[in-house]
Formats: structure tokens, C-alpha cells, sequence
């Protein structure tokens, strides 16, 4: 909240609205709340979709435009799904009264775990495949942070300062390991990873949108931690 209501006074505070205002005071502030407003529009239209478009597919009655009209919250379900689990993750921590703040290189690191694993293993059917990459992804995770549990308990180490540490050294692990031949996709000299294989990846909500099944497993995964950490003894 802190953040957006910055941002909002950044977009006042241009260098636009202070040539205006010397012409004429009353109709630089209404520019500049005006100009806020199609900003902060633009943020929701971008996450939630237009409810324009909404009205001209369904009105439409044609499936395909239908189904880009519902594009930008698919997109918005998509990124939330690896934050949902990272907060779950996180939260845990907090009710124990540890202070994990690696979150972000566990999660990278997981991902390189389950990436590997989604390309790596072929021939497999999906209902095998699948939940060995979702297994992967979880055994990365946890062995990034069983480091500075490791080191915790070993040395007395605190986790706030071994977690922040260890992200940025996610992260440059994870830049080296994507240009690894065997990791990367054959013939690019970008950092990117081989496709992981369609047995491997959730099934999608609606067939035609990237939003999948895992955004599901995620609201499942948060009713059960919260029975967990308020409700259960």
C-alpha cells in the first residue's frame, strides 16, 4: 500500500504538472489527478482484464475472443501461483519464530530443481512426470534452505543475514546453470532453459489460458497451513 500510494505521487509530481501549474493551477491539478487515475487504470485494466472487453466477447458469442478477453487475469493467476507457495513457505517460518527471508532463491532454486526434472525424465505419463517435478521442485527448495538451518544450528548464524546472502547467490547460480550445456536450449546463447515437456506441466484452468491447476493446489496448500498455524494445537 506504502508503495503504490508513492507511486501515485511520483505520477503527480511530474515535471509536466509544474509547467502547467504556472499557467493555470486549478487545471494542473485536474490533469494531474486525471493522469493518476489512467495510471492506476492501466495497472488493474493490465491485471484484471477490461471490462469492456468482457462486454464486447460476450456479447460477441465467439469463443476465441472470449477467451483473450479473460488473457490478463490468467496472466495475473499464473504469476500469483509461485508467490502463494513462497508465502506459505515463508509464513511457516514466521510462526516459529524464524526469520526466513531466502523465500525468493529458495523458490529459484526449486524451479531449477523442477525444470530440470520436467526435461530430463521423458517417456513418462503425466500423472508420473508431473508430480516428480512438483517433488523436485520441492527438494531444491528445501536444500537451499536447509543451509542456513544447517548453519543455525551448527554456528549460531542467523538466518535473516544467511537467507538474504544466499538469494543473491541463487541468483547467480541460477544465471550460470542456464548457460550449462545440457541445461540450455540447444542453440541459443541466451541464459534459457530446455522446454520442460508437456507431461510435466499443470493442466490449464481453460484450455487456451496459462492459468492452470496449480493456482488451485495453491489456495488448497493456504486453507490447510491456515488450519495448520491458527487451528490446530
Amino acid at each position: 500500500m506504502t508503495r503504490s500510494r508513492g507511486c501515485a505521487f511520483i505520477r503527480w509530481w511530474t515535471v509536466t504538472f509544474f509547467e502547467r501549474l504556472q499557467a493555470g493551477p486549478g487545471a494542473a491539478l485536474g490533469l494531474a489527478i486525471d493522469e493518476v487515475f489512467r495510471a492506476y487504470g492501466a495497472l488493474f485494466s493490465g491485471a484484471l482484464g477490461s471490462p469492456s472487453a468482457y462486454v464486447d466477447a460476450f456479447t460477441s458469442g465467439d469463443p476465441a475472443l472470449m477467451t483473450k478477453a479473460f488473457v490478463p487475469i490468467s496472466e495475473t493467476l499464473l504469476a500469483a501461483t509461485p508467490l502463494i507457495f513462497t508465502g506459505l513457505a515463508v509464513g511457516l517460518g514466521f510462526q516459529c519464530g524464524l526469520f526466513n527471508i531466502g523465500g525468493e532463491g529458495q523458490l529459484y532454486v526449486g524451479a531449477m530443481f523442477g525444470t530440470f526434472a520436467g526435461f530430463a525424465f521423458t517417456g513418462l505419463p503425466w500423472f508420473i512426470h508431473l508430480p516428480l517435478a512438483i517433488g523436485a521442485g520441492f527438494l531444491g527448495g528445501a536444500l537451499w534452505g536447509f543451509i542456513p538451518g544447517l548453519l543455525k544450528a551448527r554456528t549460531g548464524a542467523h538466518e535473516v543475514i544467511v537467507t538474504i546472502m544466499l538469494n543473491y547467490t541463487a541468483y547467480n547460480l541460477i544465471s550460470w546453470i542456464l548457460k550449462v550445456p545440457g541445461y540450455q536450449r540447444e542453440g541459443r546463447s541466451d541464459p534459457i532453459s530446455k522446454v520442460a515437456l508437456d507431461s510435466s506441466w499443470y493442466p490449464p484452468l481453460i484450455e487456451g489460458l496459462r492459468a492452470n491447476w496449480g493456482f488451485v493446489l495453491g489456495l488448497v496448500a493456504a486453507v490447510l497451513v491456515s488450519w495448520l498455524r491458527f487451528r490446530s494445537p
